[in-house]
């Protein structure tokens, strides 16, 4: 029973990992946006710049449906998209799951 217990735990904290994490809000210019949030319904994070007035709109968001590859386009020589399939847009995610899975690991080594 204890065995089952320990599957199920691992493989949540497993899923959990796996969902990308994405910057949320806006900001101005080169400012950094300093909140995020994870987005278990999206592959892809979403950033959006738009030039107003000599000013940069940056907006931030989990792409649901807007991406379907990384990259960047331009629409209308004033809004540039940018998908990203890394968490927060500029780090990969690979050690966020390894963290979690050799603790689990180790206990049922050990115990």
């Amino acid at each position: 029973m204890s065995s089952l217990r320990a599957i199920v735990i691992l493989f949540a904290l497993i899923s959990c990992t796996f969902a990308i994490r994405c910057y949320t809000g806006t900001t101005r210019n080169s400012e950094k946006p300093q909140t995020s949030t994870n987005c278990p319904a999206s592959a892809y994070c979403l950033k959006t710049v738009t030039r107003v007035n000599n000013e940069d709109l940056n907006s931030y968001y989990c792409a649901a449906y807007q991406c379907s590859n990384e990259g960047c386009t331009t629409t209308n020589q004033v809004t540039t998209c940018c998908c990203s399939n890394t968490d927060l847009c500029n780090t990969a995610s690979g050690y966020s799951a390894l963290i979690a899975v050799i603790p689990i690991a180790l206990a049922k080594l050990l115990f």
